[in-house]
């Protein structure tokens, strides 16, 4: 560099920069840059996601079916329900409270409420 605020090229650095970048294997480089250019991009972590989709919904239906017979198969079908009274029986309840609107009275809320004080 002769001149610090010359804006002209300059010699010397052009002819290191030339003999530094020009590569005798010119058609070999090109080839390596088309050869990058052609592979396909990496993969993103909504590429992985997307690929267990299938799988996933799968074994999500396989275990919604598993739960379902064994809920649906675990109770047994000769079996009459139990009404909410009957129920309730066992807890120690009055009846009249369970029974309707027509059973149940003040009188029979107030001693299902209280109780024996």
């Amino acid at each position: 560099m002769t001149n610090p605020f010359d804006s002209g090229p300059d010699e010397r650095l052009g002819a290191l920069l030339r003999a530094h970048l020009d590569a005798p294997g010119h058609a070999a480089f090109v080839a390596r840059v088309h050869r990058a250019l052609e592979r396909p991009a990496p993969r993103t972590s909504w590429d992985v996601l997307a690929e267990w989709v299938r799988p996933g919904l799968a074994a999500a239906a396989c275990l919604a079916l598993t739960m379902a017979l064994w809920i649906g198969l675990g109770a047994p079908l000769d079996a009459e329900p139990l009404s909410l009274a009957d129920a309730a029986q066992t807890e120690g309840l009055p009846g009249p409270l369970l029974a309707g609107a027509d059973g149940a009275s003040t009188d029979a809320m107030l001693a299902a409420i209280v109780g024996d004080r």
